[in-house]
């Protein structure tokens, strides 16, 4: 049996004053905020074509595929090679997004016995926004050097590029 003294009884009248006081005491604001979000297409982009610098003989030169397809440079073509043309490629994502694309300056082209080709002055002509449909046409050109006595054959790579929304 549990027997209560005034003096008991005392404090836990004070305790409960201190608890009462303490809560009523206590103040609190409670509100809400807006939350929103948007969502865009996924920002991607296919390859019409590659850069194809065409078939050059094996003198010192350069080739230069302009973004337009122009050739220029201090080498000629070698008739019955594939055509030449500058990479392009076709970006999608949300109608009227600005994007970066971003391509190397440089790239390095192998062939036969591990020879190499340089392509140097790589570019492209992108505006970096999307067209009300969500499309842009871009094209990637760059300036091959061949060297004296490159090893004749075929030269294959790639150039990394990478589109973002801004």
């Amino acid at each position: 049996m549990l027997k209560l003294t005034t003096q008991t009884y005392i404090q836990m009248k004070k305790i409960t004053f201190i608890l009462f006081a303490l809560l009523a005491g206590t103040t609190f604001a409670q509100t809400t905020v807006s939350t929103a979000a948007e969502i865009v297409e996924a920002i991607k982009f296919t390859e019409n074509a590659g850069l194809n610098f065409g078939k050059v003989d094996n003198t010192a030169g350069t080739v230069i595929i302009a973004t337009d397809g122009v050739v220029s440079g201090t080498k000629t073509q070698v008739s019955g090679g594939s055509a030449t043309s500058a990479a392009s490629l076709t970006v999608t994502g949300s109608a009227d997004e600005a994007y970066t694309i971003t391509v190397p300056t440089t790239a390095s082209l192998t062939g036969p016995s591990s020879a190499t080709l340089n392509v140097t002055a790589i570019g492209h002509n992108s505006n970096e926004t999307l067209d009300g449909d969500g499309n842009e046409i871009v094209n990637i050109g760059g300036t091959l050097n061949v060297a004296t006595g490159q090893t004749a054959g075929a030269y294959t790579g790639t150039i990394s590029v990478t589109v973002s929304y801004n």
